[in-house]
């Protein structure tokens, strides 16, 4: 089941069962269940048909062609376990962007500010302490 079927559904429980694996990689969701108990929890309070709008939006808006048009410094972040928006995605929008950087977290799924906070920070800041020091 995809996840604006299951956000269609208004079923909380249906809808974390069927989101957690696109966001999170296997062993830290093995690794820490206290954090998902959370994010069930949080999920019992979402507006689902505002969720469910927002993921047919996610479908169907592709600015693909526009990406060159971005002139400002980019960081593209993907964990290298993200099934939800792979490697792949991540690499064509870091080559469609002038001058564009890509970091790849290893071992993380599509949400490596959760799973690697630490290296998610430290590739962030890194790239804002080179791009303020080139800017002078």
């Amino acid at each position: 089941m995809r996840p604006g079927d299951a956000a269609t559904r208004r079923d909380p429980d249906l809808f974390f069962n069927v989101t957690t694996p696109y966001n999170f990689s296997p062993a830290w969701m093995r690794a820490n269940p206290a954090a998902l108990a959370q994010a069930h929890d949080r999920y019992q309070r979402l507006d689902f048909p505002a969720v469910a709008r927002l993921l047919t939006c996610f479908l169907d808006l592709n600015l693909t062609e526009r990406l060159s048009e971005i002139k400002a410094p980019t960081c593209v972040v993907v964990g290298e376990r993200d099934v939800l928006k792979p490697r792949e995605f991540a690499q064509m929008i870091a080559d469609a962007i002038p001058n564009a950087e890509l970091h790849l977290i290893r071992d993380a799924g599509h949400a490596t500010f959760w799973e690697r906070p630490a290296e998610f920070n430290s590739i962030l800041l890194g790239f804002l302490r080179r791009k303020s020091q080139s800017r002078g």
